[in-house]
This record gives C-alpha cells, sequence and structure tokens, in this order.
C-alpha cells in the first residue's frame, strides 16, 4: 500500500502501455498492463513479495526484498531493445537496477544502511535517503 512513484512505458503506436509502481509498503514494483488492441489489462508483481515483508536482497525478483521504494523511472535501449528500471530505497540509503528481461534485482549505487553525502565509485558513494531519480 501507499504507492508512492510511477512511470509510464507507452509503445511507439501508443496502443500498449506498461506502468511501473513503486508500492512502496508492499515493498515491491507492481506492473500494470494496457493492451488497447485486445482490451486486455492486468497487474502482476514484477518484483518483490507483495506481502508488506521488507528486506534487503539482491538476485532474481521472486526472491528480492526492497524497503520503502520511493523513486522509480526506467531506461528502454533502442540498440538491445531491453528496459531496465531504477528504483531508490530510501530507508536502505541506495539505488537499485531492475533488469526486466531477466527479472533480477542489483544494486546500482550506494552503500546497504549507510546514508550520508560521498562521492565515490558506484557502491562506496552514499546518499541521504534518495526519495526521487530521473533517467
Amino acid at each position: 500500500y501507499q504507492p508512492s512513484g510511477v512511470v509510464v512505458q507507452n509503445s511507439a503506436d501508443g496502443k500498449t502501455s506498461k506502468i511501473w509502481v513503486a508500492d512502496q509498503y508492499n515493498y515491491a514494483v507492481r506492473q500494470i498492463n494496457d493492451d488497447k488492441t485486445n482490451g486486455i489489462q492486468s497487474v502482476v508483481t514484477l518484483c518483490g513479495p507483495n506481502t508488506r515483508s521488507s528486506g534487503l536482497r539482491d538476485g532474481p525478483c521472486t526472491n528480492a526484498r526492497f524497503d520503502r521504494m520511493t523513486g522509480i523511472d526506467y531506461h528502454y535501449n533502442v540498440d538491445n531493445g531491453k528496459t531496465t528500471i531504477y528504483v531508490t530505497d530510501y530507508s536502505r540509503y541506495i539505488i537499485r537496477e531492475i533488469d526486466v528481461d531477466s527479472r533480477t534485482v542489483k544494486l546500482l549505487a550506494g552503500t546497504y544502511n549507510s546514508m550520508g553525502s560521498q562521492d565515490g565509485a558506484f557502491l562506496t558513494a552514499k546518499f541521504q535517503q534518495p526519495w526521487h531519480l530521473a533517467v
């Protein structure tokens, strides 16, 4: 409950949309599918437990755990057709990356459970409760 971030990916012809939601206190990324061609609409959990069970685990989306995601955005790579979702994990002070095709999550930047304001390599940098992001 309490979705905190939403991002929309529309097809080039405008007939299909994917809407990704950072579902903050269900600790999940939800995907809303809207196919205007055949009228199919659905909501699925893309990553996370969707059971109000927070945590911190990278890997396959079915096993991944999040803690208070607030920001969400995506990047579509036109060269290889891959979509990557980025989320801020506000309570863990990190930015995470979700590969939509392989449905895996990994730490992109920040130091787990270490708040601050420090520049550096991706995994040694520190953030002060990241809230939003834009790709």
